[in-house]
């Protein structure tokens, strides 16, 4: 332009046409309603199964991680190896507070905040059974994601919330 070669409405009109190729592009390029919409995610039913790529190969997790850790196979069965979540297919009776040691009443449900997490293979799950369904990853023998009984207060992989 500086140079008289091309005068501003011509550059104009080409940028506008760049534009309009890139809104077309884009448009055609967009995902089906259905595919954007997706599976609900059965354990917390907010987030949506998308797929993913773990150390042990493709599966579909929902979409509120780390809040909901579900996980599934991608032909829809669940595993352990597909992502480490319980299987939500037994069911788990609360066990009453009344029953717990005060050993096991030293992490508090994140979620809930009216039980307790307690160790079920590599995971803790809480104690309000599938009222509450919460389950967290275990971090140096501890909840990843647990609140502190006395306090109230939040800890994340060891560490206080806020700090």
């Amino acid at each position: 332009m500086s140079a008289g070669e091309v005068t501003l409405q011509s550059f104009l009109d080409d940028q506008v046409q760049f534009i309009n190729d890139l809104i077309a592009k884009g448009v055609s390029e967009m995902p089906a309603p259905s595919e954007l919409n997706g599976t609900p995610c059965p354990s917390c039913k907010k987030g949506i199964l998308q797929e993913r790529n773990g150390k042990n190969g493709a599966f579909r997790g929902c979409s509120c991680y780390p809040t909901c850790t579900y996980t599934e196979n991608l032909d829809g069965t669940t595993s352990k190896k597909a992502g480490g979540t319980r299987n939500t297919s037994v069911k788990r009776e609360a066990i009453p507070i009344s029953s717990l040691t005060e050993e096991q009443k030293k992490y508090g449900c994140p979620i809930c905040r009216r039980a307790y997490l307690l160790p079920e293979g590599r995971q803790w799950v809480c104690s309000r059974g599938d009222d509450c369904n919460t389950v967290c990853a275990d971090f140096n023998g501890q909840p990843v994601n647990y609140v502190d009984p006395k306090t109230g207060d939040q800890y994340i992989a060891g560490v206080k919330k806020g700090q």
